[in-house]
């Protein structure tokens, strides 16, 4: 019986010293469109291997993260690349919101990709880019 005691004891105290890590949790939101979720977004901390996806309502989250400060990276197609600051403390969960903005493409940008894949093509057209005479 004493024997016992002094096990449950050495687990109990064992799981005080124990890190349990911290969570990071949020949802990343599209500023396009009525703030709705951006489903399938690429989060990932940069400078580890952690990385997911957002879900069907924008939500991610990380699990047993170490204490640290992480900068999270969000990107997705058509979209200007999100960077947000965290920091994560163990024993709690932080939560986060993000905004993504859609990539803004001027005329020259658009005439040059166009030039570029007709030259690449082979295709010849009197289509002129904005400004040519």
């Amino acid at each position: 019986m004493k024997n016992f005691i002094w096990i449950l004891a050495l687990i109990i105290s064992s799981g005080m010293y124990a890190q349990e890590g911290g969570n990071l949790a949020g949802t990343i939101k599209d500023n396009e469109v009525f703030d709705e979720g951006v489903v399938f977004a690429e989060v990932r901390l940069r400078d580890t291997e952690f990385s997911t996806q957002t879900n069907f309502r924008g939500n991610f989250e990380f699990k047993g993260l170490t204490a640290g400060s992480y900068l999270l990276e969000v990107s997705y197609a058509g979209y200007e690349t999100l960077e947000i600051p965290v920091e994560v403390k163990d024993g709690e969960s932080t939560q986060i919101t993000g905004a993504m903005s859609a990539k803004k493409l001027s005329l020259e940008d658009l005439s040059s990709v166009m030039s570029e894949t007709r030259k690449n093509s082979g295709v010849t057209s009197d289509m002129k880019s904005p400004g040519e005479k």
